[in-house]
């Protein structure tokens, strides 16, 4: 047995050492000197320098992967674009629903308090044709230091007689100073505001004028004369003599903003646009008070509620810049057309001067049209929606803005918000 087992060992040695020469393996065992057999030159075949197929992996060209790649970015683009123009919709629709919790709001806190109470739209310190912010106001205390000196005007004091027997002078008592000038630095005291003569349940209210009050001279006009039961004997400047006449008066001081309120910003980017809602006439680029006041009863009061319905159109920060194209518009503004089309238009280019007649305007975003030395650029607008109050009842709601369409070209942006139809439909 072991003759046996030692003769299959040489037998495997050698064995291996020939198939190692066949494939240039150099045998271990073989002497330095061994040169392994290369196969002769009629038993190499195609097959011998074949790969087993595990080898082989599918790839693509390089027209391939580009044709891919361009597919990849103009897919994205798309995408991108759609998304960011449905997320700035979703901020515009959250806004809105913001402004109306907030008015209801403000008018639940009227009905609980038995106390007026309101919003206060804040214009952007940088552009004053929008609104960015918003705080809760109560209304103001009642004002009625001093006393008053009821006089007929005298545009001419040299004479020393009334230019006209209305009664339409309240001048503060010297013995009972009033500070009205005080309250006008504070901002309290504006044109406009109510006065009630005289104090409590029997007075009469009257707004009135500030402009000839002054430091050294607390005088307010009536912007209505006096209404009196009884012709005041005396017929000279002082209309009623010491002693007689009203001599008390109530001022109504505006809203003030409640204790420990601050104010809420809108979104980034979104504003109420003024320019383009619908609201009350003294809400004047110069007016520092855009007040909404509710009673207890949940109407609307105060200055405002006379509007009868108040819109506040929300909208993108862009689109809120643009105004009507009209001839000789500078460029660097953005335009709409006369006809709306669902697009606005922003210059490129040198600046200049419009043509003397409306360009076409194109109809698809980023196309351009030349107005004389202008180009105009076009950008699809953004979802702008409508925050309504009627007054009368004190319900508020929101709405999509009114967009002309080619079936229906009638501009008319409070549509959904006065006849309550869905957009779409």
């Amino acid at each position: 047995m072991k003759d046996e087992g030692g003769r299959m060992k040489a037998e495997g040695r050698r064995w291996l050492g020939v198939r190692s020469s066949e494939f240039g393996v150099r045998n271990r065992s073989a002497s330095p000197r061994h040169t392994p057999r290369i196969p002769k030159a009629d038993h190499i075949s195609a097959s011998s320098f074949s790969l087993p197929p595990s080898a082989f992996r599918p790839a693509f060209t390089l027209i391939e992967l580009l044709v891919v790649m361009t597919l990849f970015v103009i897919i994205t683009a798309m995408t991108v674009a759609a998304i960011n123009f449905s997320i700035q919709g979703d901020r515009v629709r959250g806004a809105a629903r913001t402004v109306q919790s907030y008015f209801e709001g403000a008018r639940d806190r009227a009905i609980f308090a038995r106390e007026d109470r309101g919003v206060r739209l804040i214009r952007d310190l940088n552009n004053p044709n929008v609104a960015n912010s918003m705080v809760y106001i109560g209304a103001g205390e009642p004002y009625s230091e001093g006393g008053i000196i009821l006089e007929r005007p005298d545009l001419n004091p040299a004479d020393g007689n009334p230019d006209s027997d209305d009664i339409r002078i309240l001048r503060g008592d010297p013995d009972f100073p009033t500070d009205w000038f005080n309250l006008k630095q504070r901002g309290l005291l504006t044109d406009g505001a109510r006065i009630k003569i005289p104090r409590g349940d029997a007075g009469v209210s009257y707004t009135v004028f500030t402009n000839l009050l002054t430091a050294t001279d607390e005088v307010l006009v009536l912007s209505v004369p006096l209404q009196v039961s009884a012709h005041p004997a005396s017929m000279g400047i002082i209309a009623y003599p010491q002693g007689d006449g009203p001599r008390t008066y109530e001022l109504e001081l505006p809203p003030t903003v409640l204790p420990n309120q601050d104010p809420v910003t809108f979104p980034a980017g979104v504003v109420i646009d003024l320019l383009r809602s619908d609201v009350p006439g003294f809400w004047s680029t110069g007016t520092t008070r855009l007040d909404v006041l509710f009673s207890p009863r949940g109407t609307a009061t105060g200055a405002a509620a006379a509007k009868g319905v108040i819109h506040l159109v929300l909208a993108d920060q862009v689109d809120a810049q643009f105004t009507d194209y009209g001839v000789g518009s500078v460029g660097g503004e953005w335009v709409s057309p006369s006809v709306p089309n669902g697009f606005f238009y922003r210059y490129s280019g040198a600046v200049s001067a419009s043509g003397g007649t409306e360009p076409v305007w194109p109809a698809s975003t980023g196309e351009s049209v030349l107005d004389n030395s202008i180009t105009w650029q076009a950008f699809e607008k953004n979802e702008n929606q409508i925050v309504s109050l009627f007054t009368l009842t004190g319900s508020v709601s929101s709405h999509p803005v009114f967009e002309p369409t080619f079936n229906n070209p009638i501009f008319d942006p409070f549509r959904y918000a006065e006849t309550g139809e869905v957009s779409g439909q």
